[in-house]
């Protein structure tokens, strides 16, 4: 009995050793915790103002000099063209008095006497490569029609009396001047180059080669969108203003591609045209002021 006891006495104080020990060591570790946490914190450096204000400085220095190189740049490029634009508009139209001190301007040549016989006769030059001989030729029809006009308001002068003058003729006064009109300008929009042919002509052209299947096979679009011209199979021509840039330049492709452009259709509805072209891919539409089938 006494061993019993014995025994148990010691796991006892064994027992209290250990939690004793263990509460001691927790009781480091709290004190260590306070202790760091009493501490005082790290201080964070003051910001530097003057650095501040000196990058602020540069970045807003290097965005106006980019805004500066870019306005160069831009106002450049704004100068290039209008100096390569310059010799097709720098030469006054003098066939008839200037319309409210303005002078009327007008593409080269500008008169009979320096516009070249035929379209071949032109200059080959980069911008005249591009214009379309048919479109070439109605231009300088329209022009020597405006000089033939301006040059007509002077062709009426007093006749001086005089010997083997006769008596009974009548002076003629000079007509008052005009201004030319604008619709024979090809970039107004109801200008025809030539003989214009009526609308019954067109609708039944537009019938007949929708009908019989012409495949189409060019189309040479006009300067400056004023219009384009559809040539088909049969040697009918269509006159299209104003011009469709991206519908022309898809049926040109269509048909480099050796695809069978073909004319659907067209149909007149408010004094305009909505033509419909099929292709290999798909249709096209072109909508148009006027339409002009050839004779």
């Amino acid at each position: 009995m006494n061993a019993v006891c014995t025994v148990l006495l010691l796991l006892l104080l064994v027992l209290t050793a250990g939690l004793l020990v263990h509460v001691r060591g927790l009781s480091r570790r709290l004190d260590a915790a306070t202790a760091a946490g009493a501490a005082p914190p790290a201080t964070v450096p003051a910001p530097d103002d003057a650095a501040i204000r000196t990058a602020v400085a540069a970045a807003l220095a290097e965005d106006r000099e980019r805004e500066v190189a870019e306005a160069r740049a831009f106002w450049a490029e704004q100068e290039a063209r209008s100096a390569e634009d310059a010799p097709l508009f720098d030469t006054p139209f003098s066939g008839a008095d200037p319309v409210d001190g303005w002078p009327l301007y007008f593409p080269r040549p500008t008169g009979p006497q320096d516009a070249p016989e035929s379209a071949e006769d032109f200059p080959h030059t980069a911008a005249t490569e591009r214009m379309d001989p048919e479109f070439a030729d109605a231009l300088r029809t329209a022009l020597e029609e405006l000089i033939a006009e301006g040059n007509g308001m002077r062709t009426g002068h007093p006749v001086q009396s005089g010997a083997g003058a006769p008596a009974d003729l009548e002076v003629q006064a000079e007509p008052a001047p005009t201004a030319p009109d604008p619709r024979r300008h090809p970039s107004h929009p109801d200008f025809v180059p030539g003989q214009a042919p009526s609308r019954e002509w067109t609708d039944s052209t537009l019938n007949r080669l929708s009908g019989d299947g012409t495949a189409l096979t060019d189309v040479r679009p006009g300067p400056l969108g004023t219009l384009d011209v559809y040539a088909f199979a049969d040697g009918t021509t269509l006159c299209v203003a104003p011009g469709d840039r991206e519908s022309a330049e898809r049926l040109i492709e269509a048909v480099r591609c050796g695809d069978e452009v073909r004319l659907l259709g067209g149909s007149r509805f408010s004094g305009s045209y909505s033509l419909t072209f099929a292709t290999g891919e798909g249709t096209v539409y072109v909508l148009a002021d006027r339409v002009v089938a050839s004779l």
